[in-house]
């Protein structure tokens, strides 16, 4: 008798464990359009997850296809035909969470979307991944940032117009010389910057960061000034802002921002830039 029970005890103390090491997967509905494509009498349910393996079974044995979006997550979709039933049950599983029931009453033309996420630790992730884009702007056509993660990072930026500051500042060129037939040669400019990349949307991203910079213009006399043939005026070397929004298209990126340097003048510009995603997580097979 002490053998049965003590049997029965470890039997339940290994089931206790095992539902205490399960865990309960987070299935929320988000918002998204209801149009679907327009076969009659048709609906369609979309679940995103990072997980790769999970087990989706409906109540009339539909099946659902899977496929890669360009965040990295899995799509199960589901096209469901209304002609019979409009109710469905899906049951949701994967190894090491409890199964989930999802209740559903669709519509004819119907898209529902759902996120199925474990929870807490995979809702914000730094994901692996590096973002090389080049960076041009009115005032320096030479630059390029670095990105680092993926719906939350850091950055770091570097721009020039390979311009550099020469003879004298105008402010010190006295009434003697006659500067009004000067050439403008372009922008002295370099940049300096880092900070945060957020993700605001599937595709949207914002940057938002600061620091040092450098802007002027550089100007030629045709005669000497103060014995230089160049001048420099509107110079200014001081602490700079940064922030941009970036779309991004699968792997490609584009983005654009503006640039404030806080010098004795309020000194903006604006600039553009192109960039490729490279991923560095691995994919489970």
């Amino acid at each position: 008798m002490k053998k049965w029970l003590l049997c029965l005890l470890c039997c339940l103390g290994i089931g206790m464990g095992q539902a205490q090491a399960q865990k309960h997967l987070v299935v929320t509905q988000q918002e998204a359009p209801t149009a679907f494509y327009p076969e009659s009498g048709k609906a369609c349910v979309e679940l995103i997850s990072p997980l790769e393996n999970l087990n989706i079974v409906s109540t009339f044995g539909e099946t659902c296809t899977r496929e890669l979006n360009e965040d990295e997550l899995w799509v199960y979709r589901f096209v469901f035909d209304l002609r019979d039933e409009s109710k469905r049950t899906l049951y949701i599983s994967a190894p090491g969470f409890i199964r989930e029931e999802l209740k559903l009453a669709l519509s004819n033309k119907q898209k529902l979307y759902f996120t199925v996420f474990p929870p807490e630790e995979n809702k914000l992730r730094f994901y692996p991944g590096m973002l090389i884009e080049y960076v041009y702007s009115g005032s320096a056509m030479y630059g390029g940032r670095l990105a680092f993660g993926k719906r939350v990072g850091i950055y770091f930026g570097y721009k020039t117009s390979l311009l550099e500051r020469e003879g004298v500042d105008i402010e010190d060129v006295t009434s003697f010389y006659d500067v009004s037939r000067a050439e403008e040669k372009g922008y002295i400019r370099q940049s300096i910057t880092g900070g945060f990349r957020l993700g605001v949307v599937r595709w949207m991203y914002l940057y938002l960061g600061g620091g040092y910079g450098e802007y002027g213009r550089l100007w030629e006399n045709p005669s000497p000034v103060e014995g230089k043939q160049k001048f420099t005026s509107d110079y200014s070397k001081a602490p700079e802002a940064e922030l941009g929004l970036a779309l991004r298209m699968g792997n490609f990126s584009l983005s654009a921002g503006a640039n404030a340097l806080f010098g004795e003048k309020l000194m903006c510009d604006y600039s553009v830039s192109a960039g490729f995603y490279i991923n560095f997580r691995k994919k489970n097979k």
